[in-house]
């Protein structure tokens, strides 16, 4: 049974994990187009952060105490999870900004041909009109 550090440092690690899976599932809703998905597994995430960020204020908090070699290998787990998590999160992010790209275009491109339709089928001509009647 770990206690005090230790056990802090094993639910950060499998807090960091949850984290993980959750990063790799946002990388599926992407590359699957399941965007709903995405603010929900989002939130998920922001849950676990703040839950992660109470833990790092309690280590903090806690006395300078050696590391055991349970410290040592969770802190080298948590490194790597950590390395993995960025590594997935910035390809995450560079597909968001080609997908955005691509929406942007693609709306400007609809705007375009809208407008080229509107002027092609005179949508844009007056059809009101003044009559004079004059007397001769």
């Amino acid at each position: 049974m770990l206690k005090g550090k230790d056990k802090l440092l094993a639910d950060k690690k499998e807090l960091l994990s949850r984290f993980l899976r959750l990063t790799r599932e946002q990388s599926e809703c992407m590359s699957d187009e399941a965007y709903a998905q995405l603010g929900e597994l989002s939130n998920i995430k922001q849950d676990l952060i703040e839950q992660i960020d109470a833990i790092d204020k309690r280590l903090s908090n806690r006395e300078r105490i050696s590391f055991t070699h349970t410290n040592q290998e969770i802190n080298k787990e948590i490194q790597e999870i950590i390395a993995e998590t960025l590594s997935i999160d910035r390809d995450n992010n560079k597909l968001l900004e080609t997908m955005k790209r691509d929406t942007l275009e693609k709306i400007k491109h609809t705007k375009i041909r809208r407008r080229m339709h509107s002027l092609y089928r005179g949508d844009h001509l007056s059809i009101e009109g003044t009559l004079l009647d004059r007397k001769g």
